[in-house]
């Protein structure tokens, strides 16, 4: 006959939770989950970029069509067209030049909007994980915190 010998259950009690451990696996899991929406936020940045790229240089290049003057006495005037550089009469033409400038540098504003996104999405997990972790350090000498019971595999 054999003895089968059991591992003996031992308890421990969880006092404290290391806050600098918490935040560096909340910012990784955070970051983890942000990747896909940092890229789209990336993507949508330069189509954006593109966009208002396009808009910009569509008022610089401006062109009013007049119409054929047409007078009695069969007279006719044909009023030249009159191209206009609506940025620069508003004012905005450092501006134009910023946008066109960002524009040529699209890997740069995706991976800068990317990176950015990502950051965020990580502190995003890290801030409400700093704070449990903070929460559970101050109230588990009062309420025992947890208690894990632990075996030893056989």
């Amino acid at each position: 006959m054999t003895t089968e010998i059991r591992p003996r259950a031992r308890r421990y009690e969880v006092r404290r939770i290391g806050l600098g451990a918490v935040v560096r696996a909340a910012m990784l899991f955070g970051a983890l989950l942000w990747i896909c929406p940092a890229l789209m936020l990336g993507g949508a940045a330069v189509s954006a970029l593109r966009g208002l790229s396009g808009a910009v240089a569509g008022l610089q290049e401006l062109t009013v069509e007049l119409p054929v003057l047409s007078l009695p006495l069969d007279f006719t005037y044909d009023i030249p067209d009159i191209n206009v550089d609506v940025v620069d009469q508003i004012g905005y033409a450092d501006q134009a030049s910023r946008v066109e400038e960002l524009a040529g540098q699209e890997g740069l504003v995706f991976g800068g909007v990317a990176l950015l996104a990502l950051l965020l999405g990580a502190a995003l997990f890290a801030l409400p994980a700093m704070v449990f972790a903070a929460l559970y350090n101050a109230l588990a000498p009062i309420t025992g915190g947890l208690e894990l019971e632990l075996r030893e595999k056989a």
